[in-house]
């Protein structure tokens, strides 16, 4: 069998959790004998065909680079979509693929007319909703630009320029951008959604439930060591977006009257970041401000922590740093909201608070007692996450939409 990936990032260039998710399931397909091709984006310094893990990866698309960037954006709008449809046209030529299968919603952009069958990964519900930074914004109908205008109040990853934010021209772009996403829907066959709340979101958006199938991210579990902290005190570590709607500042406030010991290290990057150091200066907080890690240091960073907290206030498609926190036995404490309910199940393998309620927090992690804490129960738990079992149900769906 052999299968054609697209997805507008993938690594070395990782932009999310997305091209971490692309490769990995490049990866164990591999292994499993499909013979994968990846259609990906160019940049300078990073080689346009190579093989890495049996995956061939052809960078032949054009898109911006960073994706905070306005001119990035600009380029991105412009170019992306387009390079998709011809250099799939193109590899279509070169090589005979039975399967299509497109990742992150942009890819979705370009998608072809053409007899070989289609999948979508939906790995966000922003491909519903522009905005979704609480539970009910997901389900809201955006379908007039009048609510589209009211509604959308963040432009993803790009920084809130004012001067955007408040341009009609500029919303009167994004939302004829939203509208013709959602009308390539009826050109996919099959649905692969990372969790089950985006599996419902699909429903809602009247995806036949026989064209949907759940597959979760693949988290390469035996990469992680089992952390050997001491019980004595709260290590806590934060791994995300320096961002408000990623709920940075509900743990700063829950930490700010914690009454136990305990220390914090944020890991990432952000438009937030100097906003959060001062609040921690201002309040005399423990906490160190780290750049974003590596992907390939993050086993080594959680294995000096013994409780993760994933304070996000938006519906997260899945919670991927959740496992890996288990993975490395490190308590995951998140908040109640989208995927996360895949992963923990309260009081047996984490802890969850409401989303945006930091007193809530501050309480559980006034009260959670690490003796208590079974860091081996957690790793096993971990597992249902491994690339083998994920990759074979991927397997099977391709087969039936080959027959």
């Amino acid at each position: 069998m052999k299968v054609l990936f697209i997805s507008e990032y993938f690594p070395p260039l990782v932009k999310g959790g997305g091209e971490i998710s692309c490769f990995l399931l490049a990866k164990y397909l591999s292994k499993e004998g499909i013979k994968v091709h990846v259609l990906t984006s160019k940049f300078k310094k990073i080689k346009k065909y190579e093989i890495i893990d049996g995956i061939n990866i052809h960078r032949e698309l054009t898109t911006g680079e960073d994706p905070t960037s306005i001119s990035s954006n600009i380029k991105r709008s412009i170019s992306f979509s387009k390079s998709v449809n011809k250099k799939t046209k193109e590899i279509l030529k070169k090589h005979k693929f039975d399967i299509i299968h497109y990742f992150n919603i942009t890819s979705i952009d370009g998608i072809i007319e053409t007899n070989t069958p289609k999948v979508m990964h939906i790995n966000s519900p922003i491909l519903f909703s522009p905005e979704a930074t609480k539970k009910e914004d997901v389900l809201k109908n955006y379908k007039t630009f009048n609510k589209f205008i009211l509604r959308s109040k963040k432009l993803g990853k790009a920084k809130n320029y004012w001067f955007l934010k408040h341009n009609p021209i500029f919303k009167r772009t994004l939302y004829q951008k939203f509208k013709k996403r959602l009308s390539k829907l009826n050109k996919v066959d099959f649905f692969t959604p990372i969790s089950n709340n985006l599996k419902n979101i699909l429903g809602k958006n009247n995806i036949p439930k026989n064209n949907i199938k759940v597959i979760h991210n693949i988290v390469e579990t035996d990469k992680f060591i089992e952390n050997k902290t001491d019980n004595k005190k709260l290590k806590i570590i934060y791994l995300g977006d320096y961002i408000d709607f990623k709920g940075v500042f509900d743990l700063l406030f829950s930490l700010k009257n914690l009454k136990r010991g305990y220390e914090c290290d944020f890991y990432g990057s952000g438009t937030e970041k100097e906003k959060i150091i001062q609040f921690i200066k201002k309040n005399k907080l423990n906490v160190k401000v780290h750049e974003r890690l590596n992907y390939k240091e993050i086993p080594i960073i959680l294995a000096n922590h013994n409780v993760l907290v994933f304070p996000s206030r938006i519906e997260e498609a899945f919670g991927r740093v959740l496992v890996e926190s288990m993975a490395a036995g490190c308590t995951p404490i998140s908040s109640k909201i989208g995927g996360t309910t895949d992963i923990i199940k309260n009081g047996k393998n984490g802890y969850f608070f409401e989303s945006g309620n930091y007193k809530q927090l501050e309480e559980l992690l006034n009260t959670l007692d690490l003796n208590n804490i079974n860091r081996k129960k957690l790793i096993k738990e971990s597992k249902k996450y491994d690339g083998k079992i994920l990759a074979k149900k991927l397997v099977k769906i391709y087969k039936s939409l080959i027959k």
